[in-house]
């Protein structure tokens, strides 16, 4: 997810570090709010940010399509 979001090493780096402590955090109280499994929990957060990563890549890519065709 951290590369679709940054265009260098360092960059992609923190990402990825900042995605994974939030991925962790909100796995966590989701599983204890919603009583399930943690470990399953964490997985579909990720997964869901990781879908929005690439969503938002593509959303630029359209729109910087869409600029240059104007």
């Amino acid at each position: 997810a951290s590369r679709n979001l940054s265009s260098t090493p360092i960059q992609m780096a923190i990402i990825s570090s900042i995605l994974g402590l939030a991925s962790v955090v909100l796995g966590i109280q989701t599983s204890m709010i919603w009583n399930t499994p943690t470990g399953p929990t964490i997985l579909t957060i990720t997964r869901g940010l990781y879908i929005n990563s690439i969503a938002t890549e593509k959303i630029a890519y359209l729109e910087k399509k869409n600029s240059i065709v104007r």
